[in-house]
């Protein structure tokens, strides 16, 4: 991808042709702060300088739209950019904020068996109130995590 200034940014041959997606990169000198998508980059860029984000330059890059949320999510774990809290829907990765939410679920789901308690067990976000478990299960826990990442990663 060819990096713009942002001073380009209104250099219509800089600029993708509105209504194609594409995978864009807000970059504050070598740091990649911000990842996404859009089909009208321009205005994209005016939100994000609306609500102050910090940039100097940017790349983009056309893709095929049924397949946006793949290379969009690529990108960010490819570039680590400072901003993006969270990964678009894929099938091959989860954000560890996701994660969280799916294991206090799993947990939720199978709380009668684990003898764990909620709050708020009827509404859709429940609050787990059990918030302890044994440092040995703790540390089985995290040990066997750390083996699944390392196995996906081979």
């Amino acid at each position: 991808m060819k990096r713009s200034k942002l001073n380009r940014l209104f250099n219509d041959a800089d600029m993708p042709i509105d209504g194609k997606v594409c995978i864009y990169s807000l970059f504050n000198g070598d740091t990649c702060i911000y990842v996404g998508q859009t089909t009208g980059l321009r205005a994209r860029m005016y939100i994000h300088l609306s609500f102050n984000k910090v940039f100097d330059s940017f790349e983009f890059e056309y893709c095929d739209p049924n397949h946006a949320n793949e290379a969009e999510t690529v990108t960010i774990v490819k570039q680590q950019p400072t901003l993006n809290k969270i990964l678009p829907p894929t099938k091959n990765y989860i954000s560890l904020t996701s994660m969280s939410a799916q294991i206090t679920q799993l947990l939720f789901d199978n709380r009668e068996s684990l003898n764990f308690s909620f709050s708020g067990a009827e509404h859709k976000n429940p609050k787990l109130t059990k918030r302890y478990i044994s440092a040995s299960s703790a540390e089985k826990i995290k040990l066997s995590i750390l083996n699944i990442i390392k196995l996906g990663e081979e």
